[in-house]
């Protein structure tokens, strides 16, 4: 017969209620028996309870490993740590300690951390993993060799890691990002163009690795901004300074862009041009200041300000815009309407026409009205016309 332990005379909580059961038995960290009877078998090691509370051990879904936490995780009842990542050698030593002793919570660790250079969590967790050159890239999972990838992942591999995850990333300039499962098992890979590495040092052949994107560490300008090339997660502004992150539009809201661009571009002068979905410097601020950049869903602006870009860089200004068109989406109606309505008006767009797709659909047109800010005559259905700053009729009924 297994001898097992026998816990007698505590109270038991199974996590939904307190039950009756006085005695419960347990054999290599199996239930095998409860209840209000006997239920100790010969050579149980028997551990009185009494005013005690026995419950389920707890998993801690998400943690970050320092130097005694899985003993004090233990202390409140939680046997087991997820740890999404840690750095390296602190990965090893824990998952051996766990393996080895009875008064530590068990680890179970997703990999080993990296971050570009002053990223996060570098700021807290000294000396971090930092990453530098997609050349440096180790591909463990298949031959132990360096490669330069040409997409962005984290995953995980044997060794280190008890879990698999993958992503991929593929983005464009200003703002635009995807991120699609990947099933592929590589250690690190990450793209050129973010110039992220693995150093020799943070990646033992069979050690995963989780490539952190980096996060400015002080407030922009648009300058800075600019400069940021390929984002993650969906699209990006800029708000004083701050980097704001919104998910990318629904098919409603791209069609509607697309045939208010359809009906505007032959109605518009030959001097002026309609722009979707590009970054807008407001000017609302000097250069050196953290600045304010948004991305409208449309502009028209003169036809001159994208020949500058082109020729000297930067970004279109808001003295080059007339018009700037916002779609209301889910999570936007207050930016549209005050927070984008109060930041154009300061910047002197002339005018801001703001679409909202519910029914019925209608445009809110506002147009600047010297020391009033914007001034609106409420929204318009089904045909859009006005002569201001150019003639013009809009078919809204043709936007979905």
């Amino acid at each position: 017969m297994t001898t097992g332990t026998t816990i007698v005379g505590a109270l038991v909580f199974d996590c939904t209620a307190l039950r009756e059961w006085t005695s419960v038995r347990f054999v290599d960290g199996l239930v095998t028996d409860c209840g209000t009877g006997e239920v100790t078998r010969p050579g149980d090691e028997v551990v009185d309870g009494t005013g005690a509370t026995l419950l389920p051990g707890l998993i801690d879904a998400h943690t970050h490993l320092l130097p005694g936490v899985p003993q004090q995780a233990l202390t409140f009842g939680v046997t087991t740590e997820l740890d999404m990542f840690s750095k390296p050698d602190l990965v090893h030593r824990l998952k051996a300690e766990a393996a080895a002793r009875p008064d530590v919570a068990d680890v179970r660790s997703s990999g080993i951390g990296a971050t570009a250079s002053g990223g996060h969590p570098s700021m807290m967790y000294a000396p971090f993993p930092t990453v530098t050159v997609p050349d440096d890239a180790w591909d463990s999972s298949r031959t132990g060799s360096r490669r330069a990838p040409t997409t962005s992942r984290s995953s995980t591999s044997r060794g280190t890691a008890d879990s698999f995850r993958c992503r991929r990333s593929t983005s464009r300039r200003c703002g635009r990002s995807r991120r699609r499962p990947d099933r592929t098992p590589v250690t690190a890979a990450v793209t050129p163009d973010c110039q992220l590495s693995v150093p020799d040092w943070l990646t033992p052949r069979g050690a995963a690795v989780t490539v952190l994107p980096q996060q400015p560490a002080h407030l922009l300008t648009v300058a800075e901004y600019a400069e940021l090339g390929e984002t993650e997660s969906g699209y990006t502004e800029l708000v004083e300074g701050r980097l704001l992150m919104s998910p990318s539009p629904v098919p409603d809201h791209n069609y509607a862009a697309s045939e208010l661009l359809v009906q505007l571009r032959p109605q518009l002068p030959d001097h002026l041009e309609v722009i979707p979905d590009v970054d807008v410097d407001l000017e609302l601020v000097s250069p050196d200041k953290p600045g304010f950049s948004r991305r409208p869903d449309l502009i028209v602006a003169q036809r001159a300000a994208r020949q500058r870009v082109r020729e000297g860089g930067g970004m279109i200004r808001a003295a080059e815009v007339l018009v700037v068109v916002e779609i209301v989406s889910p999570g936007s109606r207050r930016t549209d309407h005050v927070a984008k309505r109060s930041e154009y008006a300061d910047a002197g767009i002339p005018h801001y026409w703001i679409v909202d797709l519910d029914t019925p659909l209608s445009v809110l047109a506002c147009h600047l009205a010297e020391g009033f800010g914007y001034q609106d005559a409420g929204g318009v259905v089904g045909g859009f016309t006005t002569t201001e700053p150019f003639a013009v009729r809009l078919e809204l009924d043709r936007l979905l």
